[in-house]
């Protein structure tokens, strides 16, 4: 099952045994030093489980060997030896662990073990030796092979969900934001950006200030020159565009004639600053998230913006001009024949010399 972290310990679990560990500030304010216990899952014959709020710990208590478990209050619990308090950030791992072991103590009693004799045994060093707990240990296998199949069906139910999520996110802003169907890429790249809580006004407007045959690639929000909007990179430019209820602004940096950008972050958000022609401009208020990805789009396109197209193909040679001299005989052995007349003859002579 793996490690289980919490604020006066640590529950490790594997395919036969759990351990608890006695860790933490907590702990040693308990006034008890207890040592790391390792035992049999054999041993577990009960489990009780208190979840956490914001304000006040949860915790896991496990029982071995047939001892009931005591009741807890704020302090028996950090000192309690099988108990383990944790906090809100720890609950759903917590959660998982209380139902593998509810799980263990429900197949101890289907299976008839006694929980008191493993638990006896475990203090015995010869007991681990006899193959006393290999029956159990192979029925723990199976269970925990089931259980892991469960939980990866769980999980791939849990990710189809998310895509079929995403993907019905998707159709719904491509409806919203291109109902035409004719701007797939506008609807690509906004569907990647992190934060697409604002923006909606200047989404919609977008494809009113793109030029023909213009991409988008991508786009996050931002603030520039006090206004909040979009920052869009397509193959021609990086565009800031805003749309107010009464103004509008726009502002855009051809890729030609950017020189370099660079990026300053912050905790959640940073910004993008832009040099073009010996001045710069600054664009704050961009995810981090989507900071670093314009900013490694944007400089490819400088240098696809300023590599030289390549060089024209050679011009063919001009044909060789005809022999006038050959033309010439041609035209005697068709007066000869009588094809030509002696005039047609003169005319077209006359007019292939003048050509030399």
């Amino acid at each position: 099952m793996g490690a289980y972290d919490g604020y006066t310990g640590r529950i490790e679990v594997d395919d036969h045994t759990i351990t608890i560990l006695r860790q933490g500030m907590a702990a040693k304010l308990s006034g008890q030093r207890v040592p790391s216990r390792t035992l049999p899952l054999a041993a577990v014959s009960d489990v009780a489980f208190k979840d956490a709020s914001r304000l006040v710990n949860g915790h896991l208590q496990v029982a071995f060997g047939g001892e009931p478990l005591p009741a807890l209050t704020a302090t028996t619990a950090a000192s309690d030896p099988n108990t383990v308090l944790f906090r809100h950030k720890q609950r759903e791992a917590f959660r998982e662990l209380a139902a593998f072991l509810q799980k263990v103590v429900a197949m101890n009693r289907s299976q008839g073990v006694d929980s008191a004799q493993v638990y006896a045994a475990a203090d015995d060093p010869q007991a681990h030796h006899v193959g006393k707990l290999d029956a159990y240990a192979q029925r723990l296998e199976e269970k925990s092979a089931t259980l892991q199949a469960q939980s990866e069906e769980r999980q791939a139910q849990r990710e189809e969900r998310q895509e079929a999520g995403r993907q019905d996110r998707g159709e719904k802003l491509a409806a919203k934001l291109d109902p035409s169907g004719e701007r797939p890429d506008i609807v690509a790249a906004a569907a990647r950006m992190s934060n697409r809580l604002g923006g909606g006004r200047e989404l919609k407007k977008l494809a009113e200030h793109l030029h023909d045959g213009e991409e988008v690639r991508l786009i996050a929000q931002g603030t520039y020159a006090d206004r909040q909007g979009i920052l869009v990179l397509t193959n021609l430019r990086l565009l800031f565009l805003f749309h107010g209820l009464v103004s509008q602004a726009k502002e855009d940096f051809p890729l030609r004639l950017i020189s370099s950008v660079q990026t300053k972050s912050g905790m959640v958000t940073g910004e993008l600053r832009v040099f073009v022609s010996g001045n710069n401009a600054v664009i704050k208020g961009i995810i981090k998230n989507d900071l670093a990805p314009l900013a490694d789009a944007v400089r490819e396109g400088i240098a696809a913006a300023s590599t030289p197209p390549p060089a024209p193909a050679a011009t063919a040679a001009a044909p060789e001009p005809p022999d006038v001299f050959a033309q010439i005989e041609k035209l005697a052995d068709l007066h000869r024949a009588g094809i030509l007349s002696d005039e047609e003859f003169a005319e077209k002579k006359r007019e292939l010399l003048g050509r030399l």
